[in-house]
């Protein structure tokens, strides 16, 4: 291969990755900026502003309106990640279940603060990693549709 070609590629290659680290800094700029934000996934901004363990998860079965949402923590608030869903109210029960497996199964553990009250109007359990990690896994449904409407989930990495 002649000379000129591999430096060619070696200069192309410079450029790409400076583009890439260009992008990544733009982003974690405009993320730093607006402090509490929302992502698509798939975004560069999901990449970088939502956590491994959040975007590790798998949506229950039936869940519906998925969301995604992030903060840069100010001051004594810290670093969170988020995904929330909806679940149909009849699988409400379900859709925890596999939650509390998948957070398992990622090495979290609940941590014995476990707060209840009237499932499904309102339920929050939090998980410990053996790194000291905390996800809170939170329910809420509508006050004038908690018979029938659906179930709103929060799962919140707080990093």
């Amino acid at each position: 291969m002649p000379r000129f070609l591999y430096r060619y590629a070696l200069l192309l290659l410079a450029g790409l990755t400076a583009a890439g680290v260009g992008v990544f800094l733009v982003t974690l700029a405009s993320l730093f900026a607006a402090e509490d934000y929302g992502v698509q996934p798939g975004s560069p901004a999901y990449y970088v502003g939502i956590s491994s363990v959040i975007r590790r998860l798998e949506l229950p079965h039936g869940a519906q309106a998925r969301e995604y949402r992030g903060s840069v923590g100010d001051g004594n608030k810290a670093p969170q990640s988020q995904l929330g869903f909806d679940a149909a109210h009849h699988l409400a029960a379900q859709a925890w279940d596999a939650m509390d497996g998948q957070l398992r199964g990622l090495g979290f553990h609940p941590s014995g603060t476990h707060q209840r009250t009237a499932f499904p109007v309102t339920r929050e359990q939090e998980y410990l990693s053996t790194q000291d990690d905390l996800i809170v896994v939170s329910t809420q449904v509508d006050p004038d549709d908690s018979v029938q409407g659906p179930v709103r989930f929060f799962i919140t990495h707080f990093d």
